[in-house]
């Protein structure tokens, strides 16, 4: 059954040396994301990490669940590979399963209301030394509801505490738009705050499905059953019922009520402002939890890192079911580069020589269309591995002219608010614009140009090297 809770996943990671707890007392203000980082510097095959005692806090943080092969596998109980983690997403990633309500959920044990509501009790880090505060939400899965529609979005915004009860969020993007919708009513936008999600749920609130479709549906289908969920106790909204806490409350309609949000130190590496801007601020009316609950989080930074994997996984799977969708030919594979910030660097692998010129440029279009992310779209053919980095910079070096091969777009394209080389006139919500390219990397219709074959061994003697390799003396 691939459907769990955080509570299953990490004693799966336990069962697997794959857990590991630090029962020292560790500080929130820097210490704790540093020691992340410097593991994530190791490699993708460390543990995850459970700090039981963080200063000023009686709940502990678990951190790195979903950074590598293997322990991002056991999300869904595939196999410890890339590709059977990729095959899975594109097998489930549009058979949506409606979620299914329940009475008595686990994230209701515990239920704080009015002035007693303290945020302040989470383990909430400052991840880096320029943030502006400290950050209850960089794994949260925010939930709002389209108020003409009535269908739920669920996304990952970071979350600032402001106070005992508020938190500052940046929301674009989809809740950008139930925001907007509430605000020109002048209502406020009912919200929640998923703390430690089934990581079904997590994924899905990543995986940028096209406006409209609810992400605990696409949870359901990566789940392969319907998701358990509950109504929040002071808004309507419906949340997983197996989430570690809940932060229910509305955003203000007003943004002269709004708080000073950031700096943030982001998933690519950069603070995209130095200076505290107005964001949505959350005002919490309810806190409720599990009986000992366990806080997720983590540290944003220059990749790898948890944060550029799982979002090059989820990336890769939105971009492919949109060019399928589009009905372009021959499109076979995507993958979206780690180090192009799990999310701004795209490459599309088509199978043979198209059916007609132009298929590369629709897929760049196609991609550009579809989300403000993909900023660079690389298509190669089909004797280039996607997912070797070198393989695909060969191929932009032995098959590209630039004059001929390179598009680029105007700078009027729907641009990611979040991208730290946007100037800053140019980066604000809903007004954000950028500038996109694409590179057709493939060998087919160039004019005059033909490539001739690689230079490669056949399989039979590649074979054979191997078998006589241990006589070699290597």
């Amino acid at each position: 059954m691939a459907y769990k809770d955080l509570r299953t996943l990490m004693v799966q990671l336990d069962e697997r040396g794959l857990l590991h707890r630090i029962n020292r007392e560790v500080d929130w203000n820097g210490e704790l994301p540093a020691i992340m980082r410097h593991l994530y510097k190791q490699g993708p095959d460390g543990p995850a990490v459970l700090f039981e005692h963080v200063k000023d806090s009686k709940i502990p943080m678990l951190s790195g669940i979903m950074y590598g092969d293997e322990k991002y596998s056991m999300l869904f109980d595939t196999e410890p590979t890339l590709q059977a983690i990729v095959d899975h997403y594109h097998t489930n990633y549009e058979n949506h399963i409606k979620p299914v309500l329940v009475e008595n959920a686990p994230c209701q044990q515990n239920v704080v209301t009015g002035d007693d509501v303290d945020v302040t009790i989470w383990p909430s880090p400052r991840f880096s030394p320029e943030d502006g505060g400290r950050y209850i939400g960089t794994q949260n899965v925010t939930i709002t509801a389209d108020p003409d529609t009535g269908i739920q979005n669920c996304g990952i915004y970071r979350q600032m505490v402001m106070g005992k009860n508020m938190i500052g969020v940046n929301c674009e993007q989809h809740t950008g738009i139930h925001l907007t919708k509430n605000r020109a009513a002048g209502v406020v936008t009912p919200f929640a705050s998923v703390i430690g999600p089934p990581p079904a749920v997590m994924v899905a609130a990543a995986g940028k499905p096209p406006f409209g479709v609810d992400e605990l549906e696409l949870a359901g289908g990566l789940a392969g059953e319907p998701i358990p969920v509950t109504k929040c106790l002071t808004n309507d909204l419906l949340v997983p019922a197996d989430a570690e806490a809940i932060l229910e409350g509305y955003i203000l309609p007003d943004s002269d009520d709004w708080g000073l949000e950031g700096p943030f130190g982001e998933f690519h590496g950069h603070h995209n402002d130095m200076v505290p801007k107005k964001r949505p601020t959350v005002v919490v009316t309810c806190m409720t939890f599990r009986d000992d609950p366990i806080f997720l989080g983590t540290p944003p930074g220059v990749g790898p890192n948890e944060l550029t994997y799982s979002g090059k996984i989820s990336y890769l799977a939105a971009n492919h079911a949109q060019l399928v969708r589009s009905g372009i030919p021959c499109v076979k594979a995507v993958n979206v580069t780690e180090m192009g910030c799990g999310s701004f660097v795209c490459v599309v692998q088509l199978s043979g020589k198209p059916p007609y010129k132009g298929v590369p440029q629709a897929c760049m279009h196609s991609l550009f269309s579809f989300s403000n992310f993909p900023k660079i779209v690389v298509v190669v053919d089909d004797d280039i591995d996607i997912f070797d980095d070198g393989m695909v910079q060969w191929a932009i070096a032995s098959r590209v002219q630039p004059h001929r091969d390179v598009m680029i777009t105007p700078f009027n394209t729907w641009g990611c608010a979040l991208d730290p080389s946007i100037p800053f006139s140019h980066r604000g919500h809903p007004n954000s614009t950028q500038s996109r390219m694409g590179i057709d990397a493939t060998k087919y219709y160039k004019d005059d140009v033909v490539f001739s074959s690689l230079v490669q061994d056949t399989p039979e003697m590649i074979e054979h090297v191997k078998a006589i390799w241990g006589e070699l003396g290597f």
